[in-house]
């Protein structure tokens, strides 16, 4: 019997695994395996890192639909630390679980059952512990996984080498002595010397190894004596001697995560029999176990630092001692001498100088000497007293010349076995160069002195070095960074040379991962740590670094920076890292970064560097590491459609020999995904054969074939298409080609073949979702009632950061639902049947089912339900304020209509969904898209003509509406959309309109201001006469209000309404030419009209012009047939007195506009008219063509006149008698 999967089963795993590890290590960072639909894929970040950096276990998974829920495990092994775990909701919402086992830390990831295949991953961050890993360590593990049928799955293992190192190093300085450099660095005046004694690290924060049982060993010189020592606080532990070693042992464990790491302590020696001019050399040794305090640990540590200690010449009677002591041996730094004079003799000395001539290289700036009242001093400066007899401790401060003169003159007694010394401050200056030589000279008895002693100092001068210290931090560094997130960086430099940093700048490449922001802040401080800032201002404390300079290209960084000159501080090994040279100057950049959106996943490296002005590397700061989280995740989805593409489903009802067209669709459910690589296999009419894509061991069941016929549409991405025309074929490109499966070559020919590939390439998805549509042929074959039935799979590559590199690392591959298509030629035509029919109701819809049904599911996307209506199944009352409702009868119900009206919910329209399931089992999907509750546009004038039709209008195309109602503010009213309305009286009206436009009753209203129309129009006859032939034109004429027609008469019965019209006279003679021009104030149908007349003359072979200005003879016009001088010439005859009509047109029209028929008024013209006279209206478009004419008979005093054949536009009506135009009038037909 199988035993339950548990944490005893992976204890022995473990154990197993860390046994073999030393025997056959794997370094690759990916491993995968799959079983059953299964997929299981593991991979590292990094196959080497250095302790107490993260680095990342990404698991990538594919479950098959229908899986219960699924535990995904991960032992991870000691010695690594999990830092944390990322999952998110992308197969649901898993549950995240650790459980500390034999060997490491077991990561349980659940996911829960699921209907459908998923693709997911999750992110375990680990890291080495620092200090305590030894270098070359290994880590090594898998992912496993139980399968639904209680099968493991498991992956190969993946491995990460630790990498560390010993950082500790031992120094030894004796204190307080004066350092003169070669072979034996110091010298001492004493018999004792005191030493500190140190213990430091190099600086950095990853990759190095604690120090355990830690013990520092002195070994003195033969004869030496031990007198004391103690631990300087933090430092602990005991200082013994014995024999010549002196022993310092409980320092605890040195902490190598710490970026500077350092304990100290003092020791005093005595040296017996110590010569002047001999020396002493005595060396520190530095011992102990590296990384673990018990075996087996990571080695031995041994290191060690000699010292020599010269004695300078004691001082005797009458003798001289000078010595000195310097901050830093460099240009700049500041030190003094001191000199001392004694008196070991028998007697007073008495009457005695000094002399002391400063040398080249060294600038004064302060004397101080301490005189008594027994022996006063006086010092004397290149000849001139500064201090007169000073008889206790003076100063005299002043930056001397150069090579000043100095002595000391002491004019008192010095008793036997005291001392005076004099001290000279000073600073070296920039004409220091190798080594500086000062003697002083002790000259006695004075004025006359018989013995002159000499005592010489020399100080070494380094030459100018350049050193910098680089440091780069995260500042408030988190363990963890998803896409996206803004975090700060701090960059620091320090100058810890000797030589002044002057032209240098600072270059830092971001990682291609990283996208730089800016909001960048310059400062310095004396504080190698303060707090950053957020970019706004300086922290407390600091003062602002100016001069600072950028050159930025992208997220190639540079700064050019301000000249850094030099520091002396009181050390004489200068340190970097973390905490950089005390008593040196910061300088601090801090700026903003991005984690890029689609940034790769893994352990970013950075650091930047420092450059001279002639490119070269001065500096390289350590390198500052940062782990980005993401989650990666797809599902598919496969649907067909019957209908050419207006609608997909799951299942498709056709006819054999038809056209379907299916999609392919995958939605990420996670971070960025990138080169999408799509396979279909269609339908085979192969049980045997027609397998599901990714488990070969469960057949799709295809009852006939269905054949690739081409590509439809666009994708967001460009798909390179290929196609294979095989069975069973193998998929190395989603890592998976079982058993028995055919390799088949992929080529550009699409036409019958069986398979599909699509390739998106190698970028990003711009959306979170990739669709990707074909076309297929169902075979001719296939029989009523049979099904075929396909899925698709799909991988897709997440961007990664292994082995500090960008990494296209492909998910597990996953297969879609089934899309099934199946041959029922009575359910397609009752889907086809079943109709959407219009309905005259506002924001209603309403559908025709042609077969009988067993539900029907009506769902509205921006609204909610007013009335449902079902003859088989009335709907409860309880729909009314929802968006959803399943009509379900008892049984099925017979071929019926649906009713449903509804409301917005929101602007925009209500789209209606019906699902219906026949009662065959097949189903069918319609759908409507309504317009409601909208505003229509609404145009009313805001003033109007006396006495003359205004019209209103409502625009509906886009917005239907009803119960339509216009008050006019008058009494009367209207319900139609676009009424006219003439107003009797003048004055001001208020208009409502009300209207239903599916949100309820809509009321607005308008002022209209009536008054009667003004306007003037000047009419101008301009001509060009060729022979009978005759040009007229109606350019001059001029308006108030834009001209809308032209009406000429030519006085022989003809007559026009075009602008321009070139007429021809049957013979000679004089005619009276009329024009009569309409214009329109733009505020409705309000028309003014004047009318003038002039004579012409016309007679065969001659040519005259004019216009409505001058007369000019016509044989001044070179070329009266020129049409520019025709327009420019001046009429050569007289006109005849113009006359003017600014009274409305004599014919009365209502309504107008019309839509079909308009009422024609006479009655204005039957008072000049007889029985006799010929008369008819006549209509002409507005270009002048004739298009309908009524014949007048009798004194009828209003004609309706028919328009129904005529299209809308705008037309000019005009009454006719005996050949003559009397009257016209514009009209609009609607």
């Amino acid at each position: 019997m199988r035993q339950p999967f548990t944490t005893h089963w992976w204890r022995i795993l473990l154990f197993w695994c860390l046994s073999i590890g030393a025997i056959a290590q794997n370094t690759t960072t990916s491993q995968e395996a799959n079983l059953g639909g299964y997929f299981l894929k593991k991979v590292v970040s990094n196959s080497t890192t250095p302790t107490g950096v993260g680095f990342t276990y990404t698991i990538f998974y594919t479950i098959p639909a229908g899986s219960p829920a699924t535990t995904i495990t991960d032992v991870v092994p000691s010695p690594l630390v999990v830092d944390n775990v990322i999952a998110t909701a992308v197969c649901g919402t898993p549950s995240v679980s650790q459980t500390t086992v034999v060997g490491g830390t077991q990561v349980s990831y659940q996911i829960p059952a699921t209907a459908s295949t998923c693709s997911g991953s999750f992110q375990i961050n680990v890291k080495f512990p620092a200090g305590t890993t030894c270098n070359g360590e290994t880590a090594r593990n898998r992912a496993c996984l139980r399968t639904s049928t209680g099968a493991d799955l498991c992956t190969g293992y993946v491995s990460t080498t630790a990498q560390a190192t010993d950082p500790w190093k031992v120094y030894k300085v004796p204190s307080g002595l004066a350092y003169t450099g070669g072979t034996c660095q110091w010298a001492t005046l004493s018999d004792t010397v005191e030493y500190i004694v140190s213990v430091y690290k190099n600086t950095g924060l990853y990759g190095f190894l604690n120090l355990e049982n830690a013990s520092i060993v002195d070994r003195m010189p033969a004869g030496a004596v031990f007198i004391s020592g103690a631990p300087i606080a933090p430092a602990t532990g005991t200082i013994t001697a014995s024999g010549t070693n002196i022993t310092w042992t409980g320092l605890g464990t040195l902490d190598a995560t710490q970026n500077y790491f350092q304990r100290q302590a003092k020791i005093k020696i005595y040296y017996p029999g110590f010569a002047v001019s001999t020396s002493r050399t005595n060396k520190a040794v530095l011992t102990g176990d590296l990384g673990k305090p018990t075996s087996p640990n990571c080695g031995k540590h041994a290191d060690s630092l000699q010292i020599c200690v010269t004695k300078s010449a004691p001082v005797t009677s009458g003798q001289i001692s000078k010595y000195s002591y310097v901050s830093g041996n460099a240009i700049g730094c500041a030190g003094y001498y001191n000199i001392v004079v004694c008196n070991n003799g028998t007697s007073p000395l008495t009457s005695f100088n000094v002399y002391d001539n400063i040398p080249t290289g060294i600038t004064v700036t302060s004397i101080q000497v301490t005189g008594t009242a027994a022996n006063p001093v006086t010092v004397n400066v290149n000849s001139a007293n500064v201090l007169v007899n000073a008889t206790s401790t003076q100063t005299y401060t002043a930056t001397l010349g150069t090579n000043p003169a100095i002595y000391f003159q002491n004019n008192g007694t010095l008793a036997v076995g005291a001392c005076v010394s004099y001290r000279i401050n000073f600073t070296i200056n920039s004409l220091a160069s190798n080594n500086i030589l000062n003697c002083a000279s002790l000259r006695y008895p004075m004025p006359n002195p018989t013995t002159v002693r000499t005592s010489c100092n020399t100080i070494a001068i380094y030459p100018p070095t350049t050193n910098v210290c680089a440091f780069k931090e995260i500042c408030n560094k988190q363990t963890t960074y998803n896409q996206g997130q803004v975090l700060r960086y701090r960059l620091r430099v320090q100058n810890i040379g000797t030589a002044v940093l002057s032209g240098t700048y600072i270059n830092d490449l971001l990682n291609a991962n990283l996208q730089y922001v800016g909001n960048e802040t310059y400062y310095t401080s004396s504080n190698y740590s303060p707090v950053c800032t957020a970019g706004s201002g300086i922290p407390v404390g600091t003062t602002a670094w100016t001069g600072v300079s950028t050159a930025h290209a992208g997220n190639n960084l540079r700064w050019n920076i301000p000249t850094i000159g030099t520091s002396c501080a009181n050390v004489y090994y200068p340190n970097c890292g973390q905490y950089g040279t005390a008593g040196v100057p910061f300088y601090f950049i801090e700026f903003d970064v991005k984690v890029l959106n689609n940034a790769a996943v893994g352990v970013i490296p950075n650091f930047f560097r420092v450059h001279s002005n002639l490119s070269a590397v001065l500096a390289t700061s350590n390198t500052e590491y940062l782990t980005t989280n993401a989650v990666f995740g797809f599902t598919l989805d496969k649907k067909v459609s019957k209908d050419n593409g207006a609608t997909f489903a799951t299942s498709a009802v056709t006819n054999p020999n038809t056209n379907v067209i299916y999609r392919l669709g995958l939605t990420k459910t996670g971070a960025a995904l990138k080169n999408l690589l799509f396979f279909d296999m269609l339908p085979r009419d192969n049980v045997t054969t027609d397998y599901l894509m990714l488990n070969r061991a469960v057949s799709r069941g295809s009852q006939f074939d269905v054949l690739h016929q081409n590509f439809v549409g666009a994708t967001p991405l460009s798909a390179s298409s290929t196609y294979a025309n095989s069975v069973n074929i193998c998929l190395p490109d989603l890592s998976y080609s079982p058993g028995g499966c055919n390799t088949t070559t992929w080529t550009a020919a699409a036409l019958s073949a069986r398979n599909v590939k699509a390739n998106f390439g190698s970028s990003f998805m711009p959306t979170a979702t990739q669709q990707y549509d074909f076309r297929a042929l169902v075979s001719a074959t296939a029989q009523n009632t049979q099904k075929a039935c396909n899925t698709f799979a799909a991988t897709a590559a997440a961007l990664m950061y292994i082995n500090n590199a960008n990494t296209d690392v492909n998910l597990t591959p996953s297969e879609s639902n089934l899309a099934c298509v199946s041959i029922d030629a009575a359910a397609v035509n009752c889907c086809e049947k079943t109709q959407i029919v219009q309905t005259d109701k506002l924001c209603c819809s309403k559908l025709k089912v042609a077969c009988p049904v067993k539900q029907i599911k009506v769902t509205l996307t921006n609204g909610t339900f007013t009335n449902l209506a079902w003859a088989c199944n009335p709907a409860p009352t309880s729909y009314v304020g929802t968006s959803t409702y399943t009509f379900t009868p008892t049984g099925t119900c017979d071929s019926t209509t649906v009713d449903a009206c509804f409301k917005a919910t929101s602007s925009g329209n209500v789209v209606v969904t019906y699902n219906i399931t026949f009662a065959n089992g097949t189903t069918c999907t319609k759908t409507e898209s309504k317009k409601c509750c909208c505003t229509p546009a609404i145009t009313v004038p805001k003033t109007a003509c006396l006495g003359l039709p205004v019209t209103l209008r409502l625009v509906t195309s886009d917005c239907p509406v009803q119960n339509v109602l216009w008050n006019f503010g008058d009494g009367f009213t209207s319900t139609a959309l676009n009424p006219s309305h003439a107003y009797a009286n003048p004055g001001t009206y208020t208009v409502t309109l009300t209207y239903d436009n599916g949100c309820g009753k809509q009321t607005l209203t308008y002022q209209i201001v009536v008054a009667k129309c003004v306007c003037t129009v000047t009419p101008c006859i301009s001509y060009a006469a060729t022979g009978l032939q005759v040009l007229f034109n109606s350019t001059g004429s001029a308006s108030t209000y834009p001209i809308s027609a032209y009406h000429w008469d030519f006085g022989d019965g003809n007559w026009s309404n075009s602008a321009t019209f070139s007429h021809t006279y049957l013979s000679a003679g004089t005619y009276n030419v009329c024009l009569t021009v309409y214009a329109d104030n733009g505020n409705g149908p309000c028309e003014c009209v004047a009318k003038a007349c002039r004579t012409i003359t016309v007679t065969p072979g001659m040519g005259t012009a004019g216009n409505c200005a001058q007369m000019l003879p016509a044989n001044l016009l070179s070329d009266p047939s020129n049409a520019a001088a025709r327009e420019a010439a001046v009429e050569v005859t007289p006109a005849l007195e113009e006359e003017k009509e600014l009274e409305p047109s004599l014919l009365k029209v209502m309504p107008n506009p019309f839509e079909n028929v308009m009422k024609v008024k006479l009655d204005n013209l039957l008072k000049s008219r007889s029985l006799t006279d010929k008369s008819q209206l006549e209509l002409h478009t507005i270009q002048g063509k004739l298009v309908k004419t009524v014949t007048l008979n009798g004194n009828a005093n209003e004609v309706e006149v028919s328009t129904q054949e005529l299209p809308a536009g705008t037309y000019i009506l005009s009454y006719k008698r005996n050949g003559k135009v009397e009257s016209s009038v514009k009209v609009v037909k609607e």
